[in-house]
């Protein structure tokens, strides 16, 4: 068991480290982003594939987005702007290369409750007792989202009170007829 001191370090930590990478987001400008965060998946799929959008110019609205929504609201806990612009520039020049989406959901961002594991982050669901273990592999819902193959990774762990179905599922019971995405 951490003491309190401990606990209040790792809180410091983490904050600093969230509002770092928050920092790296550009500000939310409706005209310009509004476009792309009230399109749907498909939507957005469809327009890339029309070489309209690509996914970094999607990525980039929704990263600000989340900023101003963790301005208002305290919701973000792991901040992974840069590896899901690192993301989004690579399936853009795939793209580019070979005119084929990368499956179903190329391109659109989302986000994973942070208490679900992602291989290389933490996923604490608010317990500071459970920071800095980063998860070993992936959930078994994290294939389904497209974590890497197909979207954008992911931008954000965000932290609820809500409770999801998959977080019960076992592994050998995670397949793509139990998940619905």
């Amino acid at each position: 068991m951490r003491s309190a001191e401990q606990r209040n370090s790792i809180i410091m930590l983490k904050r600093n480290a969230r509002d770092k990478a928050l920092g790296f987001a550009s500000p939310y400008l409706v005209n310009d982003h509004d476009v792309y965060t009230e399109a749907t998946a498909s939507e957005i799929v469809q327009r890339i594939a029309k070489e309209e959008w690509t996914s970094s110019r999607v990525l980039e609205a929704y990263i600000a987005r989340s900023a101003m929504a963790q301005a208002e609201a305290n919701c973000l806990t792991e901040v992974l702007y840069e590896d899901a612009r690192k993301r989004a520039k690579e399936l853009d020049t795939e793209f580019a290369t070979t005119k084929t989406l990368q499956g179903p959901f190329h391109g659109v961002p989302f986000s994973i409750k942070d208490n679900y594991q992602i291989e290389g982050y933490n996923a604490t669901t608010g317990l500071t007792a459970w920071a800095n273990n980063p998860g070993k592999k992936d959930a078994c819902i994290c294939p389904y989202c497209n974590i890497p193959t197909f979207s954008i990774s992911l931008f954000v762990a965000r932290c609820s009170t809500q409770s999801c179905w998959c977080h019960h599922l076992r592994e050998d019971q995670c397949t793509a007829d139990n998940v619905r995405v």
